[in-house]
Formats: structure tokens, C-alpha cells, sequence
């Protein structure tokens, strides 16, 4: 063989290693309930990061991101196990979902043996960014949602509240801010329920939060429960009698609104920081998008949570030109701001914590159909304004 046609072996043969090496694979740990009666939440974050990954070229400063799923049942042993199986076993370089509060605590610690960022997207307790050094928040806190209910009853003039929530830290959370938030404005809290987390039945609460006296009630319960509950409290005739629901924005999902019959929920309120109406170029592409990777379902807080996860990995690795060190990745992810379908946002670089706008809504009868309106906008909250 001439030395020329060996030459040009050797470099095609040089080239395709070096290309090989050229794009590198950053694999994204996903953790969340795709299965139980938690699921509703797994599948929108899922969906949302998959609707990033089929709008935005999943191939960032020569690192593609791909996504390993797992399903934790909505259960903390098995969120932790499997966030360790990610790291051990699938060599993921980020970890990401964790649907509820429990399931981030017990995985928390993972993150921080592997050195490697953990972005929460379902996770509304406060101080869950103190339980590992790794852990940042994409999602929103309960206390930036009762300062919001708290100023807007102040506004609407009430003055005494009953709380009633679920029995579990982000119950406790939300009860807690809510008071301090609502007290400092001078309002009362005439009594504070709390409800085991599977509660079914919730009449001697209701009954109790009526006898108190109450302008207003503020609730916080999971999803499943949560329906349940407004449900019982409009059935009582509490709404009719101009006593305000007022609660955080997941007790009725977007999905149930859009694909169900949400008219029980009719003259409640409730805050988070996403709404599907929100009027922007970015909001109406991310539905548009979101839609067709969901099979027409509709948007909700987990979802745009999991599509801003995946935005912020991908901003991390284009400051960092590639690198997938998991302390650069998280360095590089502090400080980062960006516009949201939900609006701007940035993530603190001492909390690891996300600042954002946060929209009071209320269930109204629109050309015959129920919607979750948008009556009041508070911007930029931060984490922990109480």
C-alpha cells in the first residue's frame, strides 16, 4: 500500500475517534411517580423535559443530554435507591424530577456523595436546598405561593383565615408562612386544622374551619386529596356563603381543568407560579409544543418545572464549554436567569433557590366553559419572603 493511501487511512481513522470523543453524553437521572396516585405529576414534568428536548438542539457544547427514567412510586426508599443506581450504575451526571418533598429529601444525600447537581422540579417545601449543597430548585416554594394569597386577601380585605392543611412538612411550610405573611399584614388566623396526608374525608375539618368563623379558609393538600377537598368544601355551601378558598395552585391541575369537569371549583382561588393562559410568545410556543408531546394534555407547574430543568442544564453547559464536572455544572448553574414560559426567572447563587413571578388565579365560568383566571400577578418573589 502506498504511504499516501495509509496516511489517509490513518487520519479517516483519527478523525472518527476524535469525532466520537467530540460529542460526549451527558445523562440526566430522572426520578418521579410515573406510576400510583402521585402520577400525574411524574408524567407532566417528564413531559415537559421531553418538550425541551424536541424544541432545542439536545446537543449542547458537544455533550448530548439524554434522559434515564425512573419510577419511585411516589415512594422515599425507592427514590433514594434508584437515585443511587442512576449514579452507580447508569453514570448519570445530573439528577432531576423528584415529585414530591419526601422523595427529594431521601435523595438529597445522593447528590451530594456524587458531587453532582440534583434539580427539583416538584418540590415546594422551604428549606430543602439546605439538605444538600447540590440541590437546586426549579419549581416553586410554599412560601413565595401564601405570600402571594396573603397579600391578595389583604387587598380583598379579609381579615381572619382559618388554615387547613395536610400534616406533612409542606403542610407545615405552607401553614407557617401563610401566618407569618398574613399576621404581618394584620389579619387573623382563628384556627389552624391540620388533616392526615391521605384524608378522604374531610367534613369535621370543614365543619370546624365553618364554626370558627372564618372570612377566608387556606388550604394545602397534595394532589388527590386536594381534589377532594374542594370538592367537599363547595358541596357544604362554604363558597355560597362567602367564605374564600384560597389555596396553593395544585390542589386542581391544569389537566383537570382541561379535560374534565372542574365546575366544583367554581369562585375558588388559588396561586402558583405557572398558569397555561399566561399571555407570551414564550408561554404559547412551550403549550403549542407541550401538547404535542403530551398527547393534547394541558400544561401544568411540574411540567414548565421540567422544561426549565433541562433549559438550565443546557445554559450550564454552554458557560462551561462542555464540561460535565458536576461542581462546575452546579457553579455554572448558579446566578442563572432566563425567560420562562412562566415568566423570568433566576436561580440565587447562595440559596440555589428560584425567584419568580407568581399569578393568583380563580376558577370562572368563560364562554361556558371553566377556566382558571388570572386576577393577580405578584413579580419576582423571592424564595423565602417571609
Amino acid at each position: 500500500m502506498k504511504k499516501s493511501g495509509l496516511l489517509a487511512i490513518v487520519l479517516g481513522v483519527t478523525l472518527l475517534c476524535f469525532g466520537a470523543r467530540a460529542e460526549g453524553v451527558l445523562r440526566v437521572g430522572v426520578v418521579l411517580p410515573m406510576s400510583g396516585p402521585f402520577s400525574l405529576a411524574g408524567t407532566q414534568a417528564l413531559a415537559g423535559m421531553r418538550t425541551w428536548l424536541a424544541t432545542h438542539d439536545p446537543v449542547v457544547a458537544g455533550q448530548r443530554l439524554e434522559l434515564v427514567v425512573r419510577d419511585d412510586t411516589a415512594n422515599p426508599a425507592i427514590a433514594r435507591r434508584q437515585a443511587q443506581e442512576l449514579v452507580l450504575n447508569d453514570h448519570v451526571g445530573v439528577l432531576a424530577g423528584f415529585g414530591l418533598t419526601p422523595m427529594g429529601l431521601a435523595a438529597a444525600p445522593i447528590a451530594t456523595q456524587a458531587k453532582i447537581p440534583m434539580l427539583l422540579t416538584g418540590v415546594g417545601a422551604r428549606d430543602i436546598t439546605s439538605m444538600s449543597p447540590y440541590t437546586i430548585r426549579v419549581f416553586e416554594t410554599l412560601p413565595q405561593i401564601t405570600f402571594a394569597l396573603a397579600q391578595w386577601a389583604h387587598v380583598l380585605g379579609i381579615r381572619r383565615a382559618v388554615t387547613l392543611v395536610a400534616d406533612y412538612t409542606p403542610g407545615h411550610d405552607t401553614e407557617t408562612s401563610f401566618i407569618a405573611a398574613f399576621t404581618r399584614l394584620g389579619g387573623t388566623v382563628v384556627e389552624s386544622l391540620r388533616t392526615p396526608v391521605d384524608t378522604a374525608d374531610f367534613a369535621a375539618y370543614l365543619q370546624r374551619a365553618h364554626d370558627a368563623g372564618p372570612q377566608a379558609v387556606m388550604a394545602f393538600q397534595p394532589e388527590g386529596p386536594g381534589g377532594v377537598l374542594i370538592h367537599q368544601y363547595a358541596s357544604r355551601g362554604l363558597v355560597k356563603e362567602g367564605i374564600r378558598f384560597i389555596g396553593a395552585g395544585d390542589i386542581v391541575p391544569e389537566e383537570v381543568i382541561a379535560h374534565g369537569d372542574a365546575s366544583y371549583a367554581l369562585g375558588t382561588n388559588s396561586a402558583q407560579a405557572y398558569s397555561s393562559v399566561i399571555d407570551t410568545p414564550e408561554n404559547a410556543a412551550f403549550v403549542a409544543a407541550y401538547r404535542k408531546q403530551a398527547n393534547d394534555a394541558a400544561p401544568d407547574i411540574q411540567s414548565v418545572s421540567g422544561y426549565d430543568a433541562m433549559n438550565l442544564i443546557a445554559l450550564a453547559l454552554a458557560k462551561t464549554g462542555g464540561t460535565t464536572d458536576g461542581t462546575a455544572l452546579l457553579e455554572a448553574m448558579k446566578g442563572q436567569s432566563w425567560v420562562s414560559p412562566r415568566g423570568q426567572v433566576s436561580i440565587g447563587r447562595e440559596s440555589r433557590d428560584i425567584m419568580q413571578d407568581v399569578y393568583v388565579r380563580e376558577f370562572r365560568l368563560v364562554d361556558g366553559h371553566v377556566h382558571n383566571v388570572i386576577i393577580a400577578t405578584y413579580p419576582q418573589v423571592v424564595p423565602n419572603p417571609n
